[in-house]
């Protein structure tokens, strides 16, 4: 019996998220499982490293892991878009839009209501949108909503 060989069309990859299947990689998750107490016991937490170490991997395993698992929603969102609004008055509705777009491509239930709501909402009262958004958006779920917030370090 002869023995075939399966190529391997993994890759390595330093241009942007890894996917697993796609690239080379070590499992994120498994090596900081610290998050998932913080995540538990409701605390807020920063993860700061280099750049192509692996962050935005992480947090799109994190969405997806813990989306499948069921205890929560997840929302991964890219804040990366805003950093050409150093004005906090156009920022901040750029903050609402990235929100919204996360919102759109994601698994959450009602998203035609979310979107409906979001539209009619005031935009420019930038003090408030975001917590008015979260508040309502929370208020349609039956569990807890854990968000990851994605290259927030962009904000000039």
């Amino acid at each position: 019996m002869e023995i075939e060989e399966v190529e391997d069309l993994r890759r390595f990859n330093t241009t942007g998220p890894c996917i697993p299947g796609e690239h080379y990689m070590l499992d994120a998750e498994s090596r900081l499982t610290e998050i998932r107490d913080l995540i538990d016991h409701k605390q807020f937490f920063v993860i700061h490293a280099a750049r192509q170490s692996g962050k935005t991997t992480l947090l799109n395993s994190l969405e997806q892991t813990i989306s499948r698992e069921g205890k929560y929603y997840a929302l991964y969102c890219s804040l990366e878009a805003v950093q050409s609004f150093p004005k906090p008055e156009d920022g901040i509705p750029q903050i609402f839009n990235c929100i919204a777009s996360a919102i759109e491509i994601s698994d959450l239930p009602w998203k035609d209501k979310i979107s409906t709501m979001m539209n009619e909402m005031d935009k420019t009262q930038t003090a408030v949108s975001i917590k008015k958004l979260f508040l309502n958006l929370c208020s349609m779920l039956d569990k807890p909503l854990v968000v990851f917030f994605d290259e927030v370090d962009c904000f000039v």
